[in-house]
């Protein structure tokens, strides 16, 4: 995981400037998202609706996987009197968060902590201190993940009987999984460490094997804006940001977010909620 944590160290401040409120996930323009803020605090939205469903006093114990510069964390401990444990392979990230965490303190009616961790291969000091959790959620993060198989058993070692595991991330479609070489999928893979880029049903027969059951899926393409001013000034600069892809973490990033875009929009990709429970 090492590639994936240099990418995030690298690109994370440049993304920070870009007024996303600290979330480093795309805008959703779902129900009720009146401006870019609640855009982009819509998937929080979603799973702090998890958080209240398991526990309608909200004293939960609640694991972010990959929670970059805590945003999500410190949203859901803004509402719910819940215990946050964010994980991060980005050291740079886990500083930010707990800047963010620290900023935020008097409004918080929970508590936020930050771990550097690799999901896949949790310490015993790390499993130790999440054991236990009523959730845990991956918002554009599964993706990462070296080893699928791997993931889910870490997240099934950390949540209690009866916990869920809340993922939003881009699937397959059918003629994605069809066409895996296409290269427009190996574009984004290389550009933003993709590693486990799967179907549903491949994510569901994975997770089964460690105890979690599908019970919920919800796409959420429909809420996405592709092709955006910004996207369309990106794309027509790819000719260059391929040639400094090579040396520049930030030219790969561009280069894998434009190729997202396009297998998004050719129906290679999906844009999913899926809601697991463990047994």
């Amino acid at each position: 995981m090492s590639k994936v944590r240099d990418y995030y160290d690298a690109n994370t401040w440049k993304w920070l400037l870009s007024g996303t409120d600290g979330a480093l996930h795309r805008e959703l323009w779902g129900p009720g998202a009146a401006d870019r803020r609640d855009a982009l605090h819509y998937v929080h939205r979603r799973v702090l609706d998890q958080v209240t469903a398991l526990c309608p006093s909200g004293q939960a114990r609640v694991v972010d996987l990959g929670c970059g510069v805590g945003a999500g964390a410190v949203y859901l401990a803004r509402h719910v009197p819940a215990e946050v444990h964010g994980l991060s392979l980005s050291p740079r990230q886990v500083a930010h968060a707990e800047r963010r965490a620290r900023r935020h303190g008097g409004a918080l009616r929970g508590t936020c902590s930050f771990h550097e961790a690799d999901f896949c291969a949790l310490s015993p000091a790390v499993a130790g201190a999440v054991a236990g959790a009523d959730l845990a959620y991956a918002i554009e993060s599964f993706v990462h993940a070296e080893s699928a198989a791997a993931f889910f058993d870490q997240v099934a070692r950390v949540l209690r009987p009866g916990g869920r595991l809340v993922l939003v991330d881009d699937l397959l479609t059918a003629a994605g999984a069809a066409s895996r070489e296409e290269p427009m999928l190996a574009a984004f893979r290389a550009g933003w460490q993709i590693h486990s880029l799967l179907g549903a049903d491949d994510v569901a027969a994975l997770a089964a094997r460690s105890g979690l059951a599908m019970v919920g899926r919800t796409c959420l393409s429909p809420f996405m804006r592709l092709g955006r001013p910004r996207d369309r000034f990106i794309r027509a600069l790819q000719p260059i940001l391929r040639q400094g892809q090579r040396y520049s973490h930030w030219c790969q990033s561009l280069v894998g977010g434009d190729a997202l875009q396009r297998c998004h929009q050719a129906g290679l990709l999906e844009y999913d909620e899926l809601v697991l429970a463990r047994s």
